[in-house]
This record gives structure tokens, C-alpha cells and sequence, in this order.
């Protein structure tokens, strides 16, 4: 062979191997690129966020399945073509609205740092999804969109968020708690607080950065005594829990009553890692505890009282009758008259303590009148002005407004009287006294006031001095029947018990304020009521047939039939309720049986069985303040041979409408108003139909 022809041959060997190396070589190099595209395109795939490719012209070039799976433009759009500014304008329309916290929260917490980003939005997808849709250019000017589903981050974020809010609301719903809330951390042996709610603050006059970090040994030094503090310390180191009960006086000085109950949190070794401890207010209760106590004792001393007084008030009837029996028949002179007599003064008195104690015990019923009480406790200040002395300030408050309760005035009179003169005997070297009579708001009444139904609200009337004031065994007694801090003869100790039964009576409560050494209030609440006046004389004496005597009561005892009629119809005429006996033996029948107050008793002189002088001394003595008024057929002087008690009113028969219309008016608007410059009407007076009206009338 020659050599061109071997070189050739040669050439062409080394030409196809070359061209087989290089044709080995694209296909390693095809089959490596084949393998990267679908490592690639696997990756792309694989990841749980959807991803979206566009080109540098900004068309669809590739989409992996989550995002096919996350958005339904897919569907929507089939054909191309499929550009990114579609896909923005679908994006946006089914945009969020972020004011949904939860979702503010997650787009803070899903923000990234990098540049370049210029599209973020959350979007609703598919089967309710939420999305974070983000849009980034690359080098090469392509764009990826980045699907991220945060369904399940938002729902974290949520719960978070009510987590937070419910941690909110409860801390504000314990601020505002008015139990006392506290934690204490243990530590070894030793045990502090970590955190106090605003009613502990309260309880323990301490701000709450002085509070929280503080020894509880130091905190219970503030609320409780020694023994209280060591049981308290007993329960902490137990680790068990338990409850204790304290009292401590308050910033004020006033006796306070809590509750505190500690339970144990547990830690994983079952110690006690925290305790709560709770403080719950008991003045309230122990209060009405002590108030129903109070009322329990004193109703089993009422009805004792009452039974007892039932068979005194006998035994002092039968001394009384036989003893008037006995100096009936001796001659004026006898000195064994006056022996009687003073026996009969001594039933007199004993039969006035009885009355105190039925009043103590509430054993009559009363039908009770409505009177204004600031114009009731004024007309009182010149009977009590003499009362207390020279060497004490008496001062009486009242409002110019009506108070309307519903009770008798004279009520009133003894409650009030009681209360000065106890007042008056606690300042035995002088001091004040203040008189007040106001209406009540809600937040000053008593627990165990506000318990008394009362629509209208209540009246005070208080009472307080500057004298020694009371212990507290002391108070819890000053209500029981003959208890007295008086001297021997000094006192009988049914003032107060009679002031008990008598506000109770009235359906009121009341309240007793003292510090030994200090001075005493004692606080009458009386229920108001609706009710007017129901007493009241109207009218004037220019115009007779005017005059009215509306809610008045009168008793007219006349043996004759048809004048007992006639008598009765002038005083119905006039507005007043009468009442009639034909004699005085049912006169006194008729006042025993009927519960209200009677104003007039209108007797006849003679009468059988009992004459009308005889009645009037009776009644009195049961009803001191009715007025009397005798009537009779025979004139002054003439042959009845009863005498008539000096200054007493008598008018002779027939009576005259007119007459005895004046002389009610004087009598019974003088007994109402109580007016200092009313003529003395105690001075003796004659009226018959011929004289008419004297002169003083």
C-alpha cells in the first residue's frame, strides 16, 4: 500500500473514531441533561408550596401539581395565552381582606427580607385554602410565583390570638373581682407573691408593687394576729391547702371579717409549686348573722315579756279595782285613803312599765297614720331642749322636703325622747348632741336595712353625741330588756327595748355606730311611703260648713238613742269617724277593741252604770292623749251632782252644729299643730247653746 493510501486510510480511522467519540460524548452529554430535567423537574414537584415559572416575555412555562391543585385558573384558562399579568388579576380578585387579625399576624410572620419581591397577596384557593401568594423576578428576567398554604398557620395564629384575648379577659375579669385574688411562688420553705388583684390592694391598704414580690409572712403580718399568722403558715408548708378565718380592723377603724381559703397548684413532682389564695369578705355576713341573732333573742324575750305582762297587767288590775273599792267608801279624810291611793299610784306605775314592755314586745298591733317625720322631730326641739340641760348643744336637722312614713307621731316621740335622754347619759360633764332626719341613698344603708323591702327607699332618724361611746359587749346587749350601764335606780333598762319594738313595729331597723370614747349614732331607717297625710283638718271658722276633720277618730257614749244618732251624723258631717256606745261600760269595750288612735271622746255626764266623769278618767289613763269633751241636759251647776274635773269642756244640750264644730277645731288643730302661741286650753271652759263660744276659744 502506498503511503497516501495508508495516510488516507489512516485519516479515516482516526475520523470515525472522533466521530464516534463525539457522537458518545452528546449522548452522555443528552442523557446526563435528560437525567438533570427530571431531577429538576422531580424537585419541582416534590415541594409542598406551588410554584408558577414565567419567561423573560412573561408567558406560562411551567407549573408544578400543588399549584394546580392550589388555584382553579388553570381550569378556567385552557388555551394560551397564559401570562403572569392573568395570573395577578386572578390573584387579586381573590384577595383577603387583612383586617382579619390573625391574618395581619401571619403576613408579619411570613415577611421575607429579600428584594425584589413586588407582589404579595393571601388569596382564598381551592376547598377553602388560604394561600400566601408571593412574586420574585430572577436574573434572567423570568418570574416565579411562590403558593404557599398557610390554612393551617392561620388557624395556629387564631388560637394564639384567643389565647391572648382570653388571657386578657381574665385577667381583667380578676382586677375586677372583689374578692381578694392572690399567688404565691414556694420557694424552698419560703413562700412570696407573684401577682394581687386591685381587691387585695384594697383589703390590705397597699399599693400593688409594694404587695407583689413581698413574703407572704409579711403580707398575713398585715391582716391577721399571731395565731391567724401561724395557721396560715401551717397551710402553706402542709402543701395541702386549707382556710382560715380573720378579723382586723380596716383603715377607718371598722371590724372587718374575711375568708381566706389557700389551694395548692401541683408541679410535676406532685409539690406545690404555686398556691392561690382567695380572700373573701364576710363583714356583710356576719353582720346580718349577728343582726338575725340579735332579732332572734330579742323576739323569745318579746314573747316572754308579752306572757308575762299579760298576767302582771291582771294581778295589777285586781290591786288597782280593789283599792278604788276600798277608798270609795271612806270618808274624804281617812287616812287610809291616802294609803290607797298611793297604792293605786303604784299600779299606775306598774302598769305604765307593762306598757313598755308590750311596746318592747310588739304584742298590740297598731293601725298606723302617715305623718311628715322632719315636721314631727321639729316639733320636739322645745320639749327636748329643757330635757338635756344647759351643758349639752342639742342640734335638730330636717330637710325642708315632705318625709312621709307611715307611723303614729307619738311613736316617733318615744323613740326619739329615748334615744336623746341615752345620748344626755352618756355626757354626764356635757358634750353634743346632733338631731338628723334625712332620706337615705342606696349606698348608705345598712346590709341588714337593705334586706327590708321598701319600694320607696328609707328615712333616717339619727341620733349622735360625743359622750364615751360603747364596747362592743356592750352593743350586742343594749337592746335586751332591763339591761342597763346605769347606776342602781337610775334606770330601768327597757328604754332601748322599747325603741327595738317599736321600729320594728313600724317596719323599720336599727343601726348602732360607736367607738368607746369617742361618741354613739344611733340610726332610726324608716321604709318611706307613698301614702299622704291622712289626719288633716281643712277649712276655717269664717266658713262652718267648710271645716272638715278628715282621718279623725271620735268616741260619743250617750244612753239616748236618738241624740247618740244625731250626735253622730254632725261628726260624720264634718269627715270623722265615730264610733258609738250607748254607755260607759261599752264605751270602754268599744276603745279596748278598736287598734287605732281615737281623737275626741264626746260623753254624756249621766249615764247609767257608769257616769261620764268615771269614763273620762278611764280613758285617759288608756288613751292620754284624747281630748275630752262632756255634754249633758242639765246646766252648769244644775242638779246632776256630778262634778266636772277643772278645766274641762262641756257643752249643754241640744248642742248646736255650729258650736261644737269651733270647739273641735280649736281642740283638735291645737293637738295636730302643737303651736306655742294657741290659747291654754286646759283652762276651764263652759259652752252651752246659749252662751255659745267664750271668750280664750
Amino acid at each position: 500500500m502506498t503511503l497516501p493510501v495508508l495516510f488516507i486510510s489512516v485519516l479515516a480511522g482516526l475520523v470515525s473514531v472522533i466521530t464516534a467519540a463525539v457522537a458518545g460524548f452528546f449522548f452522555w452529554e443528552k442523557t446526563k441533561a435528560q437525567k438533570i430535567n427530571a431531577v429538576l423537574r422531580d424537585s419541582l414537584n416534590t415541594p409542598n408550596h406551588g410554584l408558577i415559572f414565567f419567561d423573560e416575555k412573561e408567558n406560562l412555562i411551567f407549573a408544578n401539581p400543588q399549584a394546580y391543585s392550589y388555584i382553579s385558573i388553570f381550569d378556567d384558562i385552557i388555551k394560551p395565552p397564559r401570562t403572569l399579568q392573568t395570573f395577578l388579576d386572578y390573584m387579586y380578585d381573590h384577595a383577603i381582606d387583612e383586617d382579619d387579625q390573625s391574618l395581619s399576624m401571619m403576613l408579619e410572620h411570613t415577611v421575607q427580607k429579600a428584594d425584589g419581591i413586588g407582589f404579595r397577596e393571601l388569596i382564598r384557593g381551592t376547598q377553602g385554602r388560604i394561600c400566601l401568594v408571593e412574586a420574585q423576578k430572577t436574573e434572567k428576567k423570568c418570574t416565579v410565583l411562590t403558593l404557599i398554604d398557610v390554612t393551617a398557620r392561620r388557624a395556629t395564629e387564631q388560637k394564639i390570638i384567643n389565647l391572648k384575648q382570653f388571657n386578657n379577659d381574665l385577667y381583667h375579669a380578676i382586677e375586677a373581682a372583689t374578692n381578694g385574688i392572690m399567688i404565691l411562688r414556694t420557694q424552698g420553705r419560703a413562700h412570696s407573691l407573684v401577682f394581687v388583684n386591685n381587691a387585695v390592694c384594697k383589703i390590705l391598704d397597699m399599693n400593688k408593687s409594694h404587695v407583689i414580690g413581698s413574703s407572704a409572712i409579711d403580707v398575713f403580718s398585715v391582716i391577721g394576729d399571731g395565731a391567724t399568722q401561724e395557721k396560715i403558715q401551717n397551710i402553706l408548708q402542709s402543701g395541702k391547702g386549707g382556710d382560715v378565718e380573720m378579723s382586723f380592723l380596716d383603715a377607718q377603724g371598722q371590724q372587718q371579717w374575711y375568708a381566706f381559703k389557700l389551694t395548692p397548684v401541683l408541679g410535676a413532682s406532685d409539690i406545690p409549686d404555686l398556691f392561690i389564695g382567695v380572700l373573701t369578705d364576710l363583714t356583710e355576713l356576719k353582720q346580718r348573722e349577728s343582726v338575725s341573732f340579735q332579732s332572734q333573742k330579742l323576739e323569745a324575750l318579746g314573747q316572754l315579756a308579752a306572757g308575762v305582762a299579760h298576767d302582771f297587767n291582771n294581778m295589777l288590775s285586781i290591786i288597782d279595782g280593789y283599792s278604788r273599792m276600798a277608798a270609795g267608801g271612806l270618808p274624804a279624810d281617812a287616812p287610809a285613803r291616802d294609803h290607797l291611793e298611793r297604792i293605786q299610784a303604784a299600779s299606775q306605775r306598774g302598769a305604765n312599765l307593762i306598757k313598755q314592755m308590750l311596746t318592747f314586745s310588739r304584742h298590740k298591733i297598731v293601725v298606723e297614720t302617715v305623718i311628715d317625720l322632719g315636721r314631727a322631730v321639729h316639733e320636739q326641739e322645745t320639749l327636748l331642749m329643757p330635757l338635756v340641760g344647759a351643758s349639752i348643744k342639742l342640734t335638730t336637722m330636717a330637710p325642708d322636703e315632705n318625709i312621709y312614713v307611715e307611723c303614729q307621731t307619738d311613736n316617733i316621740v318615744q323613740i326619739l325622747m329615748n334615744l336623746v335622754v341615752n345620748a344626755r347619759d352618756s355626757m354626764p360633764k356635757g358634750g353634743s348632741i346632733m338631731v338628723d332626719v334625712h332620706l337615705c341613698t342606696a349606698d348608705e344603708l345598712p346590709a341588714h336595712v337593705r334586706d327590708i323591702q321598701s319600694p320607696r327607699g328609707f328615712a333616717c332618724l339619727s341620733v349622735s353625741d360625743s359622750g364615751t361611746g360603747m364596747k362592743k359587749e356592750v352593743i350586742e346587749r343594749i337592746f335586751d330588756p332591763f339591761f342597763t350601764t346605769k347606776d342602781q335606780g337610775k334606770g330601768t333598762g327597757l328604754g332601748l327595748s322599747m325603741v327595738y319594738g317599736l321600729v320594728r313595729q313600724i317596719g323599720g331597723a336599727i343601726d348602732v355606730r360607736s367607738v368607746y370614747g369617742f361618741g354613739t349614732t344611733m340610726a332610726v331607717y324608716l321604709p318611706l311611703t307613698d301614702k299622704l297625710p291622712n289626719r288633716v283638718i281643712n277649712g276655717s271658722l269664717q266658713d262652718i260648713e267648710s271645716l272638715r276633720f278628715d282621718g279623725f277618730t271620735a268616741l260619743i257614749s250617750e244612753d239616748e238613742p236618738d241624740l247618740l244618732m244625731l250626735v253622730s251624723d254632725m261628726l260624720q258631717k264634718m269627715g270623722m269617724n265615730v264610733l258609738q256606745a250607748s254607755n260607759g261600760s261599752e264605751a270602754l269595750v268599744v276603745q279596748d277593741e278598736y287598734e287605732g288612735q281615737i281623737d275626741l271622746l264626746l260623753t254624756d255626764v249621766v249615764m247609767p252604770e257608769m257616769n261620764g266623769v268615771d269614763l273620762s278618767d278611764l280613758v285617759q289613763s288608756l288613751r292620754p292623749e284624747i281630748k275630752v269633751v262632756f255634754m249633758s241636759g242639765y246646766p252648769e251647776g244644775g242638779q246632776s251632782r256630778i262634778t266636772l274635773p277643772e278645766g274641762a269642756f262641756f257643752m249643754a244640750k241640744p248642742l248646736q252644729y255650729e258650736a261644737l264644730a269651733r270647739l273641735l277645731y280649736k281642740l283638735l288643730n291645737e293637738k295636730k299643730n302643737g303651736d306655742a302661741s294657741q290659747p291654754d286650753l286646759k283652762t276651764a271652759r263652759w259652752i252651752s247653746n246659749a252662751q255659745g263660744i267664750r271668750e280664750g276659744l
